[in-house]
């Protein structure tokens, strides 16, 4: 690989459906061509009740918790993906039509 390209950001957000109140946000999907080194998640969801629940996951694995209201994960050890894995923010306990965002920091390494 060759030197990483400048951080880039991803914004996504979506509503809750349904009884359960969940929403999930895909931030990174298969099939991607190159690696991506993801410095920061942000989440909101400033309607989320007190009981819901919000979880950054790497192909299904959990990464960290965060406040579903409003948090930030970031820091070291940065999460890498490679170009078969998934990042999801999942939001659990909201009542339908909470409306969900996640802002993602990253960087897309090159191959050289």
């Amino acid at each position: 690989m060759t030197a990483p390209t400048a951080p880039t950001d991803l914004a996504l957000s979506g509503t809750a459906q349904g009884a359960p109140g969940a929403a999930t946000l895909v931030l990174a999907v298969p099939g991607r061509m190159v690696p991506w080194t993801v410095s920061q998640v942000s989440v909101e969801c400033d309607t989320a009740s007190p009981g819901a629940t919000c979880v950054l996951r790497k192909n299904g694995n959990a990464v960290t918790p965060l406040v579903p209201q409003l948090d930030a994960a970031g820091g070291d050890p940065p999460v890498h993906l490679w170009p078969g894995d998934n990042l999801t923010v999942e939001w659990g306990g909201l009542n339908p039509g909470d409306f969900g965002k996640a802002l993602m920091i990253y960087v897309a390494e090159t191959y050289g």
